[in-house]
């Protein structure tokens, strides 16, 4: 299972699917494409079985810029119950790791530059939950927060700016097209005639008087001109100014070729 903010627009990257138990859905924060993933090792898998992670790791980062360190971040239980991570060695024998206790997996890590950064115990005194990422520097606050069962719950902080959409509040229009103008005007006369010329609007401040016209002028329009309500325009944030860019072609485009061919 992944959760992501409702908020995020994360849709799943279908080209990552393979034999692997594992979910990858793309987010995009400050203008970034960030590759977001949950891969489960079952602790009898095969030693190949890491392979597709390697796999996967390899189309992200084909699918982006060639020049371009790919946003890789993957977490879930890996089950490497023989490895001590800060120093990279079998946690029994104090010796250089196998492929089964995990040097695998960190060949896969050096290759594509990426780092674990889960370095305490998640389940007795073995580190199985993992944290690999391409991006080190931007994690922090990593910590096992409280102990709901024998497999701690690992936290930590990716630290960027995302954009939120705003709450969309709906838009109330004057109809000034429809209004019932003739109204207004006998309105004006009256308003004129009985209220601010009746003798008192010398006795009334500048302020007051147009308060007064103010205050008139609002409420004729509100009787008179009909309203409609419009949903407005909702703020989407993986809409950056390329794409808006590209719309902007594509609809122009479109409009010359509707000419050319009417």
């Amino acid at each position: 299972m992944l959760l992501i903010k409702t908020h995020l627009h994360s849709p799943p990257v279908k080209i990552l699917k393979n034999l692997s138990d594992s979910i990858c859905s793309k987010i995009v924060l400050q203008g970034k494409h960030h590759s977001i993933g949950r891969w489960y090792r079952p602790p009898d898998a095969p030693l190949d079985q890491i392979q597709l992670l390697k796999d996967q790791m390899d189309k992200i980062k084909k699918s982006g810029k060639a020049d371009k360190q790919p946003c890789i971040h993957v977490l879930d239980d890996f089950n490497y119950r023989k490895r001590i991570w800060q120093t990279k060695l079998n946690k029994d024998t104090n010796t250089c790791l196998k492929g089964s206790d995990g040097q695998a997996l960190i060949d896969i890590l050096n290759e594509a530059r990426a780092e674990q950064l889960i370095l305490f115990p998640t389940r007795e005194s073995n580190t199985l939950d993992l944290l690999i990422t391409t991006l080190p520097g931007q994690f922090t606050d990593i910590q096992s927060p409280d102990w709901f069962s024998d497999n701690d719950i690992v936290v930590g902080t990716l630290r960027c700016t995302c954009t939120i959409p705003r709450k969309i509040r709906p838009e109330r229009t004057f109809q000034y097209s429809k209004g019932n103008y003739n109204q207004m005007r006998e309105d004006s006369r009256d308003f004129t005639r009985d209220r601010y010329f009746n003798g008192h609007h010398n006795n009334r401040n500048v302020e007051e008087n147009w308060n007064m016209i103010k205050e008139f002028i609002l409420g004729t329009t509100k009787i008179n001109v009909p309203t409609k309500t419009s949903a407005g325009k909702q703020s989407i944030p993986w809409i950056n100014n390329n794409i808006k860019a590209r719309i902007k072609r594509k609809n122009r485009t479109h409009a010359n070729y509707k000419k050319t061919t009417a």
